[in-house]
């Protein structure tokens, strides 16, 4: 794992991270949506590579920013969640997951999925700064913190 590897990398999880945030707000915004992200944090692409080459990553970017990562990612993850148990859970039908049909929410649970996508906008704020910090560490480092890792 060279520096610009890693650097192209962490490039990656905030461009992902943008996308899967924009999916979501589709579906707030009662839209069809074809490709919303995984509710489980170990299968989204930021999950597969912040636990992927976890010891790497947490010896790059230091336990302080990998950990502030894990945390702020579980939290997106949790408000995600809710999000879409509301909007799938009782929706399981296969012809409605082939044509991407979530359920119509009453308004009461629309305000609640609003109030969880302003927590998830919090959580992808945070995230998205934490990306940007472990950028500038990365940039800081010596060549020579990578060699090890070949």
């Amino acid at each position: 794992m060279t520096k610009k590897e890693i650097l192209k990398a962490i490039e990656k999880m905030y461009e992902d991270h943008i996308l899967e945030m924009e999916q979501v707000k589709l579906l707030i915004d009662g839209k069809r949506v074809k490709n919303l992200p995984p509710v489980k944090k170990e299968e989204c692409e930021f999950g597969k590579w912040l636990y992927g080459d976890a010891q790497k990553i947490k010896v790059i970017l230091g336990l302080q920013i990998y950990s502030t990562m894990e945390i702020i990612h579980e939290y997106w993850h949790l408000m995600y969640a809710k999000i879409y148990d509301l909007y799938y859970l009782d929706n399981e039908s296969m012809l409605k997951k082939v044509f991407f049909l979530h359920r119509r929410l009453s308004k009461e649970e629309a305000k609640e999925a609003r109030e969880y996508y302003a927590a998830l906008e919090k959580a992808s704020t945070d995230l998205l700064e934490e990306l940007n910090t472990a950028t500038r560490r990365v940039l800081a480092l010596k060549e020579r913190m990578f060699t090890q890792f070949d």
